[in-house]
């Protein structure tokens, strides 16, 4: 063999094993190490806690919630981003979360547990969009939106830099396993630990749905924090689009009662004795249209809905796999 060859056949190996190495995730982007208790953390931590505690005390629910426990923890850590051949410096960043773990008994589905939780946080002055769990329901492909198991709504907002989130999901007791607290390097600093619920507390309640009120703030971050304002409100009336089946449908949900679209509904395109109607968990409306009716006459009604309503849900569904 020549000592090209050799070197040819080093560099190849030298090469192959610098590859196996990237991929298995022995070789990691270089990243300026930090601690919890670097100058200015702490400080920083502490104003976020104090933001948590603040949101935390509007927390104020009703009788028919039942709050099981709850936790608030620290975490600071490296970011990564495993993609082997990304040098970027994605920072140091450290956040603090509180977490509680809920139940409201009497709502035995994912569309009465999100009526709920809509009429509880629009009973407080905490950042949420109001029917926001409602809409996330409504938001579902239509032929699974009656499926526990798939149908997980939340919905949230944002105070400054405090983000804030719920979200609810059926209760499974053999699976059930109490939210991981997350690689916590800080601690916990108040709270009893949510891992110490166990299926057993949840079943004496009764309920079948779970939820969760979350509130988090990302207090450092080397690259910057970020931007909640970034993203706006959502519009006042949701509008989601699918196509499914064999008809064209208008549904509407959740709008305010002074905003009654009936009158766009008695449309000679609308099929009448098609029309679905119901009031609780939340007002609900299923109107298909007749089998011939015009892209005009369908444009029609939903213009005179859109112009009536305020607030709500409208999902147009047209003929689809």
């Amino acid at each position: 063999m020549t000592h090209t060859s050799v070197r040819r056949s080093l560099v190849a190996t030298t090469a192959a094993v610098a590859l196996a190495l990237l991929l298995s995730g022995c070789i990691f982007s270089p990243q300026p190490h930090q601690t919890p208790t670097d100058p200015g953390i702490p400080e920083a931590r502490a104003v976020a806690a104090a933001q948590l505690a603040e949101m935390r005390t509007r927390l104020v629910l009703s009788d028919r919630v039942i709050v099981l426990g709850d936790v608030q923890q620290d975490n600071c850590d490296t970011a990564e981003n495993w993609w082997f051949d990304d040098t970027r410096d994605l920072g140091y960043r450290c956040e603090s979360a509180w977490t509680a773990i809920a139940v409201i008994p009497d709502a035995r589905t994912p569309h009465e547990t999100a009526a709920a939780v809509d009429a509880e946080m629009g009973a407080t002055d905490l950042p949420f969009s109001p029917g926001g769990m409602v809409r996330d329901v409504m938001s579902v492909y239509p032929p699974v939106r009656q499926d526990a198991e798939i149908v997980t709504p939340s919905a949230g907002g944002h105070e400054g830099p405090v983000a804030f989130r719920v979200v609810s999901y059926e209760f499974r007791p053999a699976e059930w396993n109490a939210p991981w607290e997350g690689n916590v390097t800080v601690g916990r600093t108040v709270g009893t630990s949510v891992a110490d619920i166990t299926a057993a507390d949840i079943m004496a309640t009764g309920a079948n749905q779970v939820i969760e009120f979350a509130a988090s703030v990302e207090y450092w971050n080397t690259t910057g924090l970020p931007d909640l304002d970034d993203v706006g409100p959502p519009d006042a009336v949701g509008i989601e689009t699918w196509r499914y089946g064999g008809e064209f449908v208008l549904e509407l949900a959740d709008w305010a009662p002074a905003e009654e679209p009936i009158a766009c509904i008695a449309d000679p395109a609308v099929d009448e004795a098609a029309i679905v109607r119901v009031d609780e968990p939340f007002p609900y409306l299923r109107a298909p249209f007749v089998l011939g009716a015009l892209p005009a006459d369908r444009q029609r009604v939903a213009d005179c809905v859109l112009a009536a309503l305020e607030s709500g849900t409208v999902v147009m569904t047209s003929p689809g796999d």
